[in-house]
């Protein structure tokens, strides 16, 4: 561009893609001059970023990690977007669900109890924008036999003495 009798260059038509950072960089005389701009989107969608695929009935989930989103999928850093946990489909329900409120636009559900056995489909939940959700199949791990109490000898055809106990064993 090409100053005024002021010495004022206007910028015609300048127009920012969705949700970026542009700079503009004008000089004069050996003088540089930078303008930058940024644009943001706002939230459209949480979207999961961490969580566990399986968990035992009744014990403490490691946290699952949601974010906010724009329409092109990115982080918006928010802070105060109610979160609400709930169990989608599947049996059972969340013993204690919090609502969570982001900070710099995540939530974190740590502590979060599951009461039933099988596959569950978690929904996370906020207002104006699409929930986000999580599978989680709810089952006991391994199970281990073992002999708790027996008898040290038995002689054959007599019954045991004392009887043996037997214990199952998550693991």
């Amino acid at each position: 561009q090409v100053t005024d009798t002021n010495g004022v260059a206007t910028v015609g038509d300048w127009i920012l893609g969705a949700s970026a950072s542009q700079q503009l960089t004008a000089s004069a005389g050996g003088v540089l001059v930078v303008f930058n701009a940024s644009v943001s989107l706002p939230a459209s969608a949480l979207r999961i970023v961490s969580g566990p695929n399986h968990v035992e009935p009744g014990v403490l989930i490691p946290a699952i990690v949601v974010e906010v989103v724009d329409q092109n999928g990115t982080r918006v850093a928010t802070a105060g977007v109610s979160i609400t946990p709930s169990v989608d489909s599947g049996q059972g329900s969340i013993v204690s669900a919090p609502v969570i409120a982001t900070v710099n636009g995540v939530a974190s559900f740590a502590g979060l109890r599951l009461s039933a056995y099988g596959m569950m489909r978690l929904k996370f939940s906020a207002p104006s924008v699409t929930p986000a959700v999580h599978y989680i199949d709810v089952q006991l791990s391994t199970q281990s036999a073992v002999l708790a109490q027996g008898p040290t000898s038995a002689v054959d055809g007599a019954l045991l003495s004392p009887q043996p106990v037997i214990e199952f064993r998550n693991g």
